[in-house]
């Protein structure tokens, strides 16, 4: 079910200045030496873990119209809200924050997650972020992950993603809501614009299983 003011109530909020399961060779967050992010160390993603968790009480999942953008004012700019399309194995972007649309470098409203290669301003294809929203969809859980992009100009731009499912019938996620913050590194801040891939070597996904260890 489309609540009709959705919509409209999104796109306000979200322009607010700022005050795929992995492939079975990704390695993890226990593999290769990689150190693991403490997501529950970033204001951003622990307040928006905290915000879903509370908002979904004893369902599995909260619904869409659980989410009071005015309760999370200060994340909204790091906010994407995707559609989960064809059984959860596309997802369209349907509202995106004004800090994701800055480090991006293109507003990616409309478009298919990981399948940008149709505008030149955005990354190219990203079958990385592809599946970890294909993950979030199957394991109907919070999912984390951590992805380095190189840029040819040698600067480089890592993603942290938390994305949480939505559910109108606490059973099939119908929206994904990311959110996302960023580390800049190099000698000029880079976007994720086009020509940039991801580094493997400390890039990963995560599924979240214990929320009620994280929050007793």
């Amino acid at each position: 079910m489309q609540y009709p003011s959705d919509k409209a109530h999104d796109r306000e909020a979200l322009s607010a200045d700022d005050p795929d399961m992995p492939p079975a060779d990704t390695p993890g967050p226990e593999k290769s030496g990689l150190v693991r992010y403490d997501y529950l160390n970033d204001s951003k993603l622990s307040k928006a873990l905290v915000y879903w968790n509370g908002k979904r009480g004893t369902r599995r999942m909260p619904q869409r119209s659980d989410i009071v953008p005015g309760e999370i004012k200060e994340i909204l700019p790091s906010i994407m809200l995707a559609d989960a399309l064809a059984d959860g194995t596309r997802f369209r972007c349907r509202l995106v924050g004004t800090a994701v649309v800055t480090a991006f470098g293109a507003d990616l409203t409309g478009k298919y997650i990981g399948e940008y290669e149709g505008d030149a301003a955005a990354p190219g294809p990203d079958e990385f972020t592809r599946r970890l929203y294909q993950t979030a969809w199957k394991e109907r859980l919070p999912v984390f992950s951590r992805g380095k992009y190189v840029a040819s100009r040698e600067s480089s731009l890592t993603v942290n993603r938390l994305l949480l499912p939505l559910s109108e019938d606490g059973e099939r996620p119908n929206i994904i809501m990311a959110v996302l913050t960023f580390e800049y590194e190099g000698i000029e801040q880079a976007t994720l614009g086009f020509g940039v891939e991801i580094d493997p070597s400390v890039s990963y996904i995560e599924v979240i299983e214990n929320i009620e260890d994280l929050f007793p």
